[in-house]
């Protein structure tokens, strides 16, 4: 018993902490680099207890999955640990958070077979970075609606870092440019679901206003912004500015309502204070 124990302590070479999981190489890897987003990655994964988009791990069967495409929280944290191993590097890693369902940290062992990394951004052409965008740009819609929001806000980021590398000279820069509002506008309706994110969604509609003015969706959700922070005025007059193109919008004038009565509030606070310092 003594023997295995030591045999299996001298399989493990260095220990290497990262902020999301602890780290143990069993096998050294070859060459220098690591896979990327977007890598296509030949794998085994012996995680039997972690429901991995429902499938089975743990058999010992070669898997072929592209890092990025899955978007499940084990399957974010499988990315994770793939993309700090080298070619046939054998490795152990286990979770410092515990996921939602489980009593303990995830433990999983991961064999790199091979990976091909994607060929480097700025070598696509203006065409694929668009393309490419759509498909990250969609595919964070059908998230939102299914409520993962997390994931949602991951694929509208994607999107958004390829459009900001289209060539504005080019042919599809007037689409790149429609595509890269939406995408900010859509970033911050996911930041919309966290109050403290205040700030990052009044950035993002700026960003977005910036290339459309008279966006409706830029006005409201940055006024929405504003209500979180208690600024009342700016949100009134985001909401004033989003009934302007869009006048019979119900929800802008309640949005419009609930500033001017926090406005009304403030005033009345204010020079109540006022008075008892006179007073």
């Amino acid at each position: 018993m003594e023997t295995e124990d030591c045999q299996e302590k001298a399989l493990v070479q260095k220990t290497i902490k990262y902020d999301l999981f602890n780290k143990a190489v069993l096998v050294e890897g070859s060459g220098l680099a690591t896979p990327l987003d977007q890598a296509t990655c030949t794998v085994i994964v012996d995680a039997n207890d972690l429901p991995i988009s429902n499938r089975q791990y743990g058999d010992g069967n070669l898997l072929v999955r592209t890092i990025g495409e899955e978007d499940s929280e084990h399957d974010i944290f499988i990315d994770k640990c793939i993309t700090t191993m080298k070619k046939e590097e054998v490795a152990t890693f286990e979770s410092k958070d515990v996921f939602d369902g489980f009593d303990k940290p995830c433990v999983v062992t991961i064999t790199l077979q091979h990976f091909e990394n994607p060929r480097a951004w700025p070598l696509l052409s203006n065409v694929q970075k668009y393309e490419k965008a759509k498909e990250h740009k969609q595919r964070g819609v059908e998230l939102f609606k299914q409520d993962n929001i997390k994931s949602a806000f991951r694929q509208f980021s994607k999107a958004t870092k390829l459009l900001i590398l289209v060539d504005k000279t080019m042919d599809v820069s007037e689409d790149a440019e429609k595509l890269l509002y939406e995408c900010h506008l859509n970033l911050a309706a996911c930041q919309l679901k966290f109050p403290s994110a205040a700030n990052h969604v009044i950035t993002n509609c700026n960003k977005a206003l910036i290339l459309d003015r008279q966006n409706v969706k830029g006005h409201v959700r940055r006024g929405q912004a504003y209500l979180f922070k208690g600024d009342y005025s700016a949100a009134a007059q985001d909401f004033i500015k989003g009934l302007q193109f869009n006048p019979d919008n119900k929800f802008i004038k309640n949005l419009l309502i609930k500033a001017q009565k926090g406005q009304r509030d403030e005033n009345k606070q204010l020079s109540s204070g006022l008075s008892q310092m006179f007073t």
